[in-house]
């Protein structure tokens, strides 16, 4: 059967940053990294990799992969959209502007 289009879910290049600078992340980071290269290469066209920034849902908090619980995320969301607040994140370094 044919798939019409594989989507990834896979990291910004702030994340990816970070991440190689934590020990504990350095393999999140190798993995996807990893999984898009071969995404990519299998895929071609047919694929799309999207990179956010911030991911958050369920329940609980999660280290590996990082993940914040929905409520909490949903409020940091609303506070991370202001347009003061991103425009001050694309000035920062990578682990600040990760953070905001």
């Amino acid at each position: 059967s044919s798939l019409p289009k594989y989507i990834f879910i896979g990291n910004s290049p702030r994340v990816r940053n970070v991440c190689n600078v934590i020990s504990s992340l350095k393999e999140y980071a190798r993995g996807k990294e990893e999984s898009e290269r071969l995404i990519e290469a299998t895929f071609e066209r047919k694929s799309c990799i999207l990179k956010p920034t911030f991911i958050y849902g369920g329940d609980a908090f999660g280290i590996d992969p990082p993940r914040l619980p929905t409520g909490i995320g949903s409020i940091i969301e609303a506070i991370l959209g202001l347009y003061p607040i991103q425009a001050t994140s694309e000035a920062l370094p990578d682990v600040l502007g990760v953070a905001l």
